[in-house]
């Protein structure tokens, strides 16, 4: 039980690590993996919303919007998590009375993709504040410096 948390840091901050460089991140990647892979919640969201655009790759609405949308996805994939952990664990012990808990979570998670759903479509009705193109960063100045 302990491991799952330690292989998703370790997966996150690998994953980090390799985008980073990928993207001329202007900062010590390892030292972005590691803080990625320890407090992967907090420097996720705030690492994909503001990484290094590619060629083609477009972000929308700002940086505040791509933070608050980087959370609300991290947050449904930890709630599905927890939510498919508690059930296997309940049907894994086979008692009666846990199936309220198992069916208390699951619908707290459904309840959740739903707010997540209404979120993400009142913001698709709003004309977007900000748009920003790739490449940036280290990306647009080698593509810049390329004859």
């Amino acid at each position: 039980m302990v491991a799952i948390p330690i292989i998703q840091g370790a997966t996150v901050g690998l994953w980090t690590l390799v985008d980073a460089r990928k993207r001329r991140e202007p900062f010590d990647w390892l030292g972005l993996a590691i803080v990625t892979a320890v407090l992967w919640p907090i420097a996720l969201p705030l690492y994909v919303a503001n990484r290094n655009l590619k060629e083609g790759e477009v972000r929308i609405g700002g940086r505040g919007w791509q933070i608050a949308k980087n959370y609300f996805v991290l947050v449904t994939v930890i709630f599905l998590t927890l939510g498919l952990r508690a059930c296997a664990y309940i049907l894994e012990r086979d008692e009666p009375h846990a199936w309220p808990w198992m069916v208390a979570t699951l619908s707290f998670s459904y309840v959740w993709f739903i707010v997540m759903l209404i979120f993400f479509r009142a913001r698709r009705r709003k004309n977007p504040d900000e748009v920003e193109r790739g490449p940036t960063g280290a990306l647009a100045e080698e593509e810049e410096s390329a004859p």
